[in-house]
């Protein structure tokens, strides 16, 4: 038999009647991986889709160019950026551009809809208080339990 791996591959048994050891293992192992991998190719094209649709609803109606670009961004500083912000791991630095993000979302996106929250389109008071507190975060750094204090890397 030439090709012992693509035979069993196609569900076929071998010439003993048994299927090869090693290759069970491996189909094994990766049958468990299985939803993880799709679960993770569902996440990534859902991602790419919220990007997209941020893009073209949110900032490139408002104005705010290269779009798609700056999705990503927002993307990156959400997810990761708030990520880092909790361990206290690079505090200062994701601190920071949080607070240059909530910036923008106040004076770019919110500014002209009133000072009040609960105005039509959202004021601009609950931006500029968070981007506020990122600011302050981004000043005093992540604190006595971060993982930047625990390893000496405080920027």
């Amino acid at each position: 038999m030439k090709n012992k791996w693509k035979y069993i591959a196609e569900g076929n048994e071998l010439p003993d009647g048994k299927f090869d050891r090693r290759f069970q293992q491996i189909a094994d192992r990766l049958r468990h991986y299985s939803p993880v991998v799709k679960t993770m190719a569902a996440a990534d094209k859902g991602l790419a889709a919220w990007a997209t649709g941020f893009a073209a609803g949110g900032l490139a109606r408002r104005g705010i160019e290269p779009a798609l670009p700056l999705a990503y961004a927002v993307l990156a500083i959400e997810t990761i950026g708030a990520l880092l912000i909790m361990l206290g791991l690079f505090t200062r630095l994701a601190a920071a551009a949080a607070a240059i993000e909530f910036a923008l979302i106040t004076f770019a996106a919110h500014w002209a809809n009133g000072f009040g929250f609960s105005s039509p389109g959202g004021g601009w008071e609950y931006p500029l208080f968070w981007g506020l507190i990122l600011f302050a975060i981004a000043l005093r750094g992540g604190g006595p339990y971060s993982l930047d204090r625990k390893l000496g890397w405080e920027l």
